[in-house]
């Protein structure tokens, strides 16, 4: 003997998913803290966000008919309501920085709603932890969305909310309390009422307790009409346009039909869980009400959220931050299946999860040279002696002192119901409204809505700056050259003139 000390595999396997759960809790922390002051844009729609607080700012509605300056997202108000309150309370929030506090406040609020659903689970303090670890680990996966200007975040925190509340609570105040967390996740985002009608026949399935049921579902709905007269939006036409007319006319992708794959994918272990636990269930007894635990209901929520969200999935525009409300019901749904398992294939899962998700955070930091490149690109525009056409990120308008333009992704959604829009614009692009112009890259278009600027009025004039792969993650992908309007050219077909 060498008097050499082996050391068990199970113990090389919990000291790796420790590490993995400290690193990945460090990464997104310091990702938050460094993101948070960033002065131009984590991700494309902080500009079109930007621009509907910038309404709630002068007193008007987000929700008005669209113009080439202007049109609205198609999300329901309360996110940006919240963000402007929270911007006026603490004016040192500049420009986007108030959303991105609160959708970094909506990520620490989920994990602590987390942190006490788990303990109902009689989840072991490390348990609980490393399930926390593993929430934060997607940040990487939802291409670093949880702190950007968007709804998704406090959507999740009020859904989860919404769940949680009916899942574990017994009484009708519980109830009530899951109502109004539904009504305010509707007030965010529009999945929220198929999934509150799901959580609450989830409820009824598995308890059948009806009343409950209703009082949840009657005060989210009280509260999402209360909450859009308290803000002026329940006789607001354009509310309604913009928030169910134009999403309804957006067709079917075959491209979209991918979404089973990032679930299974990206959330394999949540899946197993979700399989372990209902495994035992012999099909007929699917077809009747059973009588089942919390941890029955957390599974059932999964399949029924991930059915939901692959649905809403096909539709043109949405992208993979659908499935983030799968991952606090998942973490959930997964705590009895490491508790059968036993300790030690318990890790072993958790580190396989941790593994899938691994993503660099280094790529989610801006550098002195993004923030060269932004300065630069301000600066390019603000050297043109009139107004730019700048849709992909119009908050380099603002900065630069130019007049607004409504944000492309914005205008994409409202084209096919108002062409009239479409030929404004490129009317404006013709007549020399604009002395510049930003074109899209290839593949950052879309050819029915994203007018390409090209001869004859407008000629290349620069290229836009780099940056490092930050900045090129989502500008690289949209920008692409600087043409300035040079006036209608004579037709320059074979027959006619140069």
């Amino acid at each position: 003997m060498d008097g050499r000390r082996v050391v068990p595999a199970w113990v090389t396997v919990t000291t790796a998913v420790t590490v993995l759960a400290a690193l990945y809790a460090a990464a997104f922390l310091a990702c938050v803290a460094i993101r948070l002051t960033f002065g131009f844009e984590l991700s494309w729609m902080e500009s079109g966000m930007q621009a509907m607080i910038a309404r709630l700012d002068v007193h008007q509605s987000m929700y008005a008919a669209p113009s080439p300056s202007y049109v609205p997202f198609i999300y329901p108000p309360l996110y940006y309501v919240v963000a402007h309150v929270l911007g006026r309370a603490a004016p040192a929030l500049a420009g986007p920085m108030a959303m991105r506090l609160l959708s970094s406040l909506s990520v620490l609020a989920t994990l602590l709603v987390l942190w006490n659903v788990l303990g109902r689970r009689t989840a072991s303090l490390r348990t609980r932890l490393l399930l926390s670890a593993v929430f934060v680990s997607f940040y990487g996966r939802f291409d670093f969305w949880y702190d950007t200007s968007r709804v998704d975040s406090l959507f999740v925190l009020w859904l989860f909310c919404a769940v949680a509340l009916l899942f574990e609570g017994e009484q009708i105040r519980s109830a009530v309390a899951a109502g109004i967390a539904g009504g305010l996740a509707i007030l965010t985002k529009q999945p929220a009422l198929p999934l509150m009608l799901a959580a609450g026949g989830v409820v009824m399935f598995t308890r059948g307790d009806a009343r409950r049921v209703l009082w949840a579902v009657g005060v989210a709905g009280a509260c999402a009409i209360a909450g859009l007269a308290m803000l002026g939006e329940l006789r607001n036409p354009w509310f309604y346009y913009y928030v169910l007319t134009v999403p309804a006319t957006h067709p079917l992708l075959v491209e979209h039909l991918t979404g089973p794959f990032f679930i299974f994918l990206n959330m394999p272990v949540f899946v197993f869980g979700v399989v372990w636990l209902l495994r035992a269930r012999a099909a007929p007894t699917w077809l009747r009400p059973m009588a089942a635990g919390a941890s029955v209901r957390w599974a059932l929520m999964f399949v029924a959220t991930a059915a939901i969200m692959l649905v809403l999935h096909l539709k043109q525009g949405a992208s993979i931050n659908f499935f983030m409300p799968l991952v606090p019901i998942g973490i959930v749904a997964l705590v009895p299946a490491l508790a059968q398992m036993g300790a030690r294939r318990a890790e072993m899962l958790l580190l396989a999860q941790f593994l899938v998700v691994l993503y660099n955070p280094l790529t989610a930091i801006p550098t002195a040279r993004d923030w060269q490149a932004g300065f630069q690109l301000t600066g390019t525009l603000r050297a043109v002696p009139g107004d730019v056409f700048l849709p992909q990120f119009p908050s380099y308008l603002a900065l630069a002192g130019k007049a607004p333009v409504a944000h492309g992704v914005a205008v994409c959604d409202v084209a096919d119901l108002r062409p009239d829009l479409m030929r404004a614009i490129d009317d404006q692009l013709q007549a020399g409204r604009f002395a510049a112009a930003v074109s899209w890259r290839e593949e950052g278009r879309h050819e029915s809505c994203h007018p390409d600027i090209v001869e004859p009025w407008f000629r290349s004039a620069g290229t836009v700056p780099e940056g490092t792969s930050f900045f090129s993650h989502d500008h690289g992908r949209r920008l692409g050259s600087v043409f300035r309007y040079v006036g209608v050219i004579a037709d320059r077909s074979p027959g006619g003139h140069s």
